[in-house]
């Protein structure tokens, strides 16, 4: 969409001084510039954090290429690269009229985008926020990280939360508040005691010091708070739950409560504690303060693989449709008929060719149009007088018919079949199966049982040991359903499985069983409420937890390929089956009916010829 100025230059400079935006002149004094330089730099700076390699894509209005082209000669940039990408920049920048042409953008976006600043030149004078809304662009941003900005109102900006698929306002002023932080102080060496413990991609730490100091650390949320700490210069002691009792909250096999991580904060053992801990109504039911969430995780189960049958013969039968043989039994009759209507005609006025005999006989007809269509020519059909065009046509409409049925019939017999996969917590239920933890969980929160199926799936959870987990799972069809969450980048099991191997059998189940998100776990009226809700936040919307989870499942999948394995269906690499349909062969009998109306007007031609000479045309 083009936007031209050419007659407008007084309507866009009172836009641009009733939005307060300051009017600079580029190096080359050729153009206007809508938004002076210094504030388009604190934007990049805030969106990119550091990363100034951008890549530019602007509409074809002029003031979106006047921004292009000055933000070109801005030495702070160290990388701009075209529309095609040449630099590879994970950043981009979109200059666009309208909301509308952005969302058009995005549907072509660039590949392997992290970042993005939009600058909406507002022509139309639109609700940028209620725009973006409407036109669902969150759904064309997926996990992008950026900052939408209207020329018109420079002073506010929305920016996009990858986590709740929305946009938050913001005003200049608070960006450039937050961007030096809320002053915590320096807490000069003060001791936090923390509660964790090796939770896969959460948490993990190597063994601890006489001070409980780690040796190492790992995870997403251990190191986020080992940020936290080196930035406030406070410093940390790991408090480890009880044997086994992880988190906390679940009932074992005596039924007696886990208090794990919970335990410690209600106790005051420990001023924080994290390890992937579920938002739950189990912990808000507790004195104890939940923060900003850091990820959403679906539960899910894996389930086995649908296992591949051979259909044998029948793909003969539904390579096509009904409607097609219909219309070629049609076809053979029709032409038939019209072979014994010629040949009558044709020795009813003098021609005496030996053949056209057999044509007289609706049997002879039927058998040779039918062993023509099996490409099976007699040899006797060399040459059939006025009724060779006929019959030529008719070779050409079987060849045709045949090439088209033989693709869509090798596509049904070469392609592999699957068992109906088990996609739900009904199918489960159904088919006789049962979910296993070595602990009893709290099955009220885990779960969605307010409905008929979720509760008949709650009672069919049952104990079993992690070490007799893989005897069950060798065993011809077990009906155990494996307890796993499902995070963006891959699927983790809650329980210690020996024989990975057996896992690429099974993939994760498509339905979520119920979704949850993680969250550190404080005391109420702590003094730490607020410090670590403000850094969970503002990590979350920098994309910094995506960006971790996304960069420690790439490590795991390295080692262990199942995790990979279990999120792909198995009918992936399914050759498609290709079904003969009615519409995709009329033209077939179009071209047929044509070569017919040829036949009878050279038909006409030789028996009019033939009377009047007395002579036979071939």
């Amino acid at each position: 969409m083009k936007v031209y100025l050419f007659n407008f230059p007084l309507l866009f400079i009172f836009i641009c001084v009733k939005g307060n935006l300051a009017l600079n002149f580029n190096i080359d004094n050729q153009y206007l510039f809508p938004i002076n330089s210094s504030y388009l730099i604190e934007i990049i700076n805030y969106t990119f954090r550091g990363n100034y390699c951008v890549q530019l894509v602007a509409d074809e209005s002029i003031i979106a290429n006047q921004i292009r082209k000055a933000m070109y000669n801005f030495h702070y940039l160290r990388g701009i690269s075209d529309k095609r990408g040449r630099f590879q920049c994970i950043s981009c920048v979109f200059i666009t009229s309208t909301v509308d042409i952005f969302s058009t953008l995005l549907k072509t976006r660039p590949v392997d985008t992290d970042k993005f600043l939009s600058i909406i030149i507002n022509v139309y004078g639109e609700n940028v926020l209620h725009e973006l809304n409407r036109q669902n662009v969150a759904d064309y941003l997926t996990n992008w990280r950026g900052v939408v900005i209207d020329l018109k109102s420079p002073n506010i900006l929305y920016r996009y939360i990858p986590l709740h698929k929305t946009f938050k306002t913001h005003k200049l002023s608070d960006i450039r508040n937050k961007e030096v932080g809320i002053n915590y102080g320096n807490f000069g060496g003060r001791k936090l005691r923390v509660g964790t413990f090796n939770c896969s991609v959460n948490s993990q730490i190597g063994p601890l010091d006489a001070n409980g100091r780690p040796s190492w650390i790992g995870g997403v949320e251990m190191k986020l708070f080992d940020a936290i700490a080196r930035k406030l210069n406070f410093t940390y002691e790991i408090v480890l739950p009880p044997d086994g009792e992880g988190v906390g909250g679940r009932r074992d096999r005596y039924g007696n409560l886990t208090r794990g991580l919970i335990g410690l904060v209600l106790d005051k053992t420990v001023d924080v504690a994290f390890c992937g801990i579920w938002q739950t109504s189990f912990i808000e039911s507790h004195s104890l303060f939940m923060t900003s969430p850091i990820h959403e995780i679906c539960v899910t189960y894996l389930v086995p693989r649908p296992l591949p049958f051979s259909q044998m013969g029948f793909g003969l039968f539904n390579s096509f449709e009904w409607k097609v043989s219909a219309l070629i039994f049609l076809s053979i009759i029709i032409t038939a008929i019209f072979l014994q209507l010629i040949a009558f005609i044709a020795a009813k006025y003098g021609y005496s060719h030996f053949q056209l005999t057999k044509f007289l006989k609706p049997n002879n007809n039927l058998f040779q149009l039918w062993s023509i269509l099996c490409n099976n020519s007699p040899k006797s059909l060399a040459i059939f007088g006025p009724l060779r065009h006929v019959l030529v046509w008719w070779a050409v409409f079987s060849f045709l018919i045949n090439a088209m049925f033989s693709s869509s019939l090798v596509s049904h017999l070469t392609a592999t079949l699957y068992d109906k996969p088990l996609d739900s917590i009904q199918a489960l239920v159904e088919n006789n199966y049962y979910w296993s933890l070595n602990k009893m969980p709290y099955l009220s929160n885990l779960l969605n049982s307010d409905n008929e199926w979720g509760e008949k799936w709650v009672q069919r959870f049952c104990f079993r040991s992690e070490k007799s987990l893989c005897t069950i799972l060798q065993e011809n069809d077990n009906k155990l359903a494996i307890f796993a969450v499902n995070y963006e980048y891959g699927v983790l099991l809650e329980e210690n499985i020996d024989c990975k191997h057996i896992l690429r059998k099974y993939q994760t189940l498509a339905e979520c069983a119920s979704k949850y998100r993680t969250v550190f776990l404080i005391r109420h009226r702590s003094p730490y409420n607020d410090l670590f809700s403000d850094y969970i936040t503002r990590y979350r919307e920098n994309g910094l937890f995506l960006k971790e989870y996304r960069e420690l499942f790439y490590q795991k999948i390295l080692q262990d390929n199942y995790i990979l394995e279990l999120r792909l269906p198995s009918n992936i690499y399914n050759i498609k089956k290709v079904k003969l349909r009615l519409s995709n062969t009329l033209a077939i009998f179009y071209v047929f009916c044509i070569g017919m109306i040829i036949s009878v007007i050279v038909f006409l031609l030789e028996l009019l010829w033939h009377r009047k000479t007395f002579t036979f045309a071939f």
